[in-house]
């Protein structure tokens, strides 16, 4: 019989990974409060943040992967909850736990952004993925392999929570416009869905990985970004550009501005990554910006337009 790996989440990157290890040939329960899940895997509704609904989750399995989150606005009372329950239910399990996280409690580099660069938090929510970090690898965790894959703000077609939203970037192929926060033109680190998906899966099947990786990331900027899917499409798409001050205005009734502004300084400095150790290890390479610009212009229907 197959190992049993365990999803938490069924969202942007929850719902790729399942389908991707049922693609590897394991047997696939994903777990979320809703209890959905994808074609072929178990759905099973849980709240996580509960010890004991949690440890019932994980029951029988050999790898889980936490890709589940709080929502933005809520992350000071629900994230660590969220974190600790799904710890203690993967401890129940004694399985291997691989848990998909940011680059936030890294805060503002001074170069590229390494696994082992020191955490140094410059914001509330910086501070709070610290604390996961110490829970995940503190004593709390002991008897439990804890691999950490982090990522930077996601990109993809499929993605549906992020700055370029994988809708704005296909109504951007189209013509339309997005939002562009800071420096457009510095040097920015953009996680590609499917290549963090593979990352993931990749630390789930090594029996061996333990401890932080960069996921493989795209190091470019958020211009050269929106001109690849410029050339890719034909089109010119527009930009709105978001100064902080907007964001702190915004802020002021809007909660999500508020938490946004929070970390407009990720485009106010260069912010890259180093992700060489997924492909020493692994042989996983960040996507181009020009396979990625082409698949967001597949998704626009473009290409079906122009060979018409």
């Amino acid at each position: 019989m197959s190992e049993l790996h365990v999803v938490f989440g069924a969202g942007q990157i929850g719902n790729p990974l399942a389908t991707l290890l049922l693609q590897r040939g394991h047997r696939v329960r994903q777990v979320s409060r809703s209890g959905t899940a994808v074609a072929g895997a178990e759905a099973f509704a849980a709240d996580l943040s509960d010890p004991e609904q949690a440890a019932a989750a994980a029951a029988g399995a050999a790898v889980v992967y936490q890709a589940i989150n709080a929502p933005y606005t809520k992350w000071h009372t629900l994230l660590e909850p969220l974190q600790r329950g799904a710890l203690a239910g993967v401890k129940a399990a004694g399985a291997r736990f691989v848990v998909l996280d940011n680059l936030y409690s890294y805060g503002i580099p001074d170069g590229p952004i390494r696994a082992d660069s020191p955490m140094n938090p410059c914001s509330k929510k910086g501070a709070i993925r610290q604390r996961v970090t110490e829970l995940l690898l503190g004593p709390e965790a002991h008897g439990v392999q804890v691999a950490i894959g982090r990522a930077s703000d996601f990109i993809g077609p499929d993605i549906s929570e992020s700055l370029f939203s994988g809708a704005g970037m296909i109504a951007f192929a189209k013509g339309g416009r997005t939002l562009l926060p800071g420096d457009p033109t510095l040097p920015r680190a953009y996680s590609y869905g499917p290549d963090v998906v593979a990352g993931l899966a990749a630390l789930g099947a090594d029996p061996d990985a333990a401890g932080v990786y960069i996921l493989p990331t795209i190091n470019t900027s958020s211009r050269a970004l929106l001109d690849a899917i410029d050339r890719a499409s034909g089109n010119r798409g527009k930009t709105m550009p978001i100064p902080r001050l907007l964001l702190r205005v915004l802020g002021v009734a809007i909660p999500l501005a508020r938490e946004i502004e929070e970390m407009a300084y990720q485009w106010e400095v260069p912010y890259v990554v180093d992700c060489s150790v997924m492909e020493d290890r692994y042989g996983l390479t960040p996507t181009s910006i020009d396979a990625f610009a082409e698949e967001i212009v597949a998704r626009a229907g473009l290409r079906q337009l122009a060979a018409a």
